[in-house]
């Protein structure tokens, strides 16, 4: 994903395969994609909704 953002504000987001990206640059971004558990990895976000 390549994410345009200012903070905690997101602007825009696409969807880019892996040889788009410089070669550079392309080390930093990884290989491996860990799938999003709220039990494990606990809140997305450091502020709640409701309290």
């Amino acid at each position: 994903m390549l994410v345009k953002h200012k903070g905690s504000y997101v602007s825009g987001v696409r969807v880019i395969r892996r040889n788009q990206i410089p070669l550079v640059m392309r080390e930093q971004a990884g290989s491996i994609y860990l799938k999003y558990h709220q039990k494990t990895d606990g809140p997305r976000a450091s502020w709640k909704f409701w309290d």
